[in-house]
């Protein structure tokens, strides 16, 4: 038997003699301004789906981990300052509280669940993860979520993962660990992202929907080998600390006609790269080009100029012109290469 003591207007505390859970107990405080009712929702199937209706208002904020095992809150939060898991599809008690809420401290969410109908009012996620499930399914982000922190999409068997036209900004994006991932669409309307990671998933062909970034601080791509086709960053002139793409299937690099400046730009392991192409790059402290075979000129790197290290393995632009090209754009140290660095 759960008691229930007001101590105030806008204030509650919820004591009762429970058994332990895995969370740590949930404190709830209600917010001035917002009715405090209780949630209820309803399906109904329509053209042999279902259809999840909501009604009911959130109250207050919790302070502490919610998941399926915990103790639920009533009425719902509108904020939760801790860590919501929902490791497989929510049962309806623990959905009637999620579909409620607006704004998470931390996220953990399995790809097996569906986002728009579990959370259709959240909004503001500081660190969200999806991790694990996803099995043949294509994982959209909604509008209505405008706010992410960090964003991970690591170890899930997604077949395709698209972000919104909301987000405007990031501090990092890692897609990681997805064997079966074969697609991805971004967030054409962020402008800010502080580091983008794309790593270890090997079916992957398609990484677009980047093309509003006008600044990173960094952008690695690798274990790729099936990328073909890379999004352009038109707007992006500046990357703080390095560039990295390399074991992908690219044979055309001309995504970043505006880049200016990047510290380390390093490309390889890209048998059928044949032009990379950064016409606009001014400001290089190390560049590394490696194992490129296709690449027969450095005729894309015409404006750059290397200060501090250069280390260029391309077995197929002629000696002359390579000798040439680092005498007039390298003032920094000229590394030297494991195998032939030019075609003699």
């Amino acid at each position: 038997m759960r008691t229930l003591l007001w101590l105030s207007a806008v204030s509650l505390t919820l004591v009762a003699c429970l058994p332990q859970y895995e969370d740590p107990p949930l404190t709830a405080t209600g917010e001035a301004g917002e009715a405090v009712k209780s949630s209820s929702s309803s399906s109904s199937t329509t053209g042999g789906g279902t259809t999840e209706t909501t009604t009911g208002t959130c109250s207050g904020v919790v302070t502490g981990n919610l998941s399926e095992t915990s103790t639920m809150p009533n009425p719902p939060p509108c904020t939760v300052n801790g860590t919501v898991t929902v490791s497989k599809v929510p049962s309806a008690k623990f959905k009637a509280v999620l579909v409620q809420i607006k704004s998470i401290s931390a996220l953990n969410l399995s790809a097996d669940v569906d986002f728009t109908s579990t959370f259709p009012k959240l909004a503001t996620v500081a660190t969200f993860q999806v991790n694990g499930g996803g099995a043949g399914k294509t994982m959209t982000l909604p509008n209505t979520l405008k706010t992410i922190q960090t964003l991970s999409v690591s170890g899930t068997q997604l077949l395709q993962f698209n972000g919104n036209g909301s987000v405007v900004g990031m501090q990092s994006f890692v897609v990681d660990n997805n064997p079966q991932l074969k697609a991805v669409s971004g967030f054409p309307s962020a402008k800010n992202l502080g580091s983008l990671y794309l790593d270890h998933c090997p079916e992957i062909t398609s990484f677009t929907g980047f093309h509003g970034i006008f600044q990173l601080t960094d952008l690695h791509i690798d274990h790729v080998g099936k990328l073909s086709n890379l999004g352009a960053f038109t707007a992006l002139t500046n990357i703080t600390t390095a560039l990295q793409i390399g074991s992908t299937a690219l044979t055309q690099l001309n995504q970043f006609q505006q880049l200016q400046t990047v510290p380390t730009l390093t490309l390889y392991q890209m048998p059928a790269m044949a032009s990379p192409q950064f016409p606009n790059l001014t400001t290089v402290s190390t560049l590394n080009l490696v194992d490129m075979p296709q690449v027969s000129s450095m005729n894309g790197f015409d404006k750059a100029q290397v200060s501090k290290q250069a280390t260029i393995c391309v077995s197929s632009v002629p000696c002359t012109e390579l000798n040439n090209w680092l005498a007039k754009h390298v003032q920094g140290q000229v590394m030297q290469c494991t195998g032939p660095a030019c075609k003699s």
